[in-house]
């Protein structure tokens, strides 16, 4: 059977996302096994005492930023936009961040039939689209705020206070059991950090 050049191409298209595709799940793969390896080293370089503190750093100030997402979310979305809107076109009153994500979102989707776009239903479906998508995008900025921002500040305070506390004793030697419950530790918090950050992607 004869094959025409334009099949051949297709397949061979095919295969090759497939391969690139596979290709690049195995090396994501292997970058979340590298990054497992390096958090027990370092688990085990650092023992139970600096494990558990690099770990709270990071747990407390996250479950405060969750538990006040929401708000967050609504006071953001609430927010009056109306001196940012009226460098780009005179305004009348005021215009909340929601408002006016939510018009766009209705206008985008039916395609800037505004009579469609205007009604009730489809306003309460864009706004409910955008609500979820602004809650995400605050979600991530927070997870980077917090392990990028926060939680070094807090290690940094800590370990200042500590060395200030053992100033002039004399360093003690670090047992196994310590460095194997680093280690443990360490696990944990890898596993809740990509947990933590698999979350936005299904929602």
């Amino acid at each position: 059977m004869d094959l025409s050049i334009e099949v051949i191409l297709s397949i061979l298209e095919t295969d090759l996302l497939t391969y690139i595709s596979a290709g690049l799940m195995i090396m994501l793969d292997l970058l979340i096994l590298a990054i497992g390896v390096i958090y027990l080293v370092f688990g085990f370089i650092f023992g139970t005492r600096k494990s558990l503190r690099r770990a709270l750093s990071f747990i407390i100030p996250f479950i405060i930023f969750l538990c006040s997402i929401d708000l967050i979310t609504k006071l953001i979305a609430n927010g009056d936009i109306s001196l940012f809107v009226s460098f780009f076109e005179p305004v009348e009153g005021t215009i909340t961040l929601k408002q006016l994500g939510t018009q766009f979102l209705a206008e985008y989707l039916y395609n800037g039939n505004l009579e469609v776009a205007d009604s009730s239903k489809i306003l309460e479906f864009a706004e409910a689209i955008f609500i979820t998508a602004l809650r995400m995008a605050i979600y991530i900025a927070g997870l980077l705020v917090i392990t990028f921002g926060v939680a070094p500040f807090i290690r940094f305070i800590t370990w200042l206070t500590y060395r200030v506390q053992i100033k002039g004793q004399p360093k003690r030697k670090m047992r196994w059991s310590s460095r194997v419950a680093g280690m443990g530790i360490a696990s944990l918090r890898y596993i809740l950090l990509l947990f933590i950050f698999i979350i936005p992607m299904y929602g």
